[in-house]
């Protein structure tokens, strides 16, 4: 996921300086304190969220974050829940909700209510996204992400 976030942020952030990392063993805080950028996010100092992968992307005084969340099982609610509570206090560029299990029962309940993905309204609609992972090709399946389009 670590590749597949990499590719990403470089095929979309020309130019920035770009960082991804494992972070599901450590505090959010102490990363961000690594790279110099907890000032931008005093929220997060001391609440213990560990984000399983996380990407950051310096682009002239703007720090951007990107989420993932990555389980082995079927996703539900509770994986939801995760994600959208450490997106709701850090308002990341991006996250999303991956499992190499599919999308579980999660998938019938955002169907009908893509709204309990929304994380953020400030400049622009922000949701999170919810995909199976591909083993196979290292990357989200497309076919499955929810919501489609954000």
């Amino acid at each position: 996921m670590c590749k597949w976030l990499q590719e990403y942020l470089e095929d979309n952030y020309r130019g920035c300086e770009i960082i991804v990392e494992d972070t599901s063993q450590v505090c959010l805080d102490s990363v961000l304190e690594h790279y110099g950028v907890i000032d931008e996010y005093p929220e997060v100092v001391g609440i213990g969220m560990q984000i399983d992968v996380l990407g950051i992307v310096k682009k002239r005084q703007n720090v951007y974050l990107f989420f993932i969340e990555a389980k082995k099982t079927p996703l539900n609610t509770h994986d939801l829940g995760q994600i959208l509570v450490y997106s709701r206090i850090c308002n990341p560029e991006k996250a999303f909700l991956f499992s190499s299990a599919g999308t579980g029962s999660l998938e019938k309940l955002i169907r009908q209510h893509e709204d309990l993905t929304l994380y953020s309204q400030d400049k622009r609609l922000k949701m999170i996204q919810i995909a199976k992972w591909d083993v196979a090709r290292n990357m989200p399946d497309v076919t499955s992400m929810i919501p489609k389009t954000v």
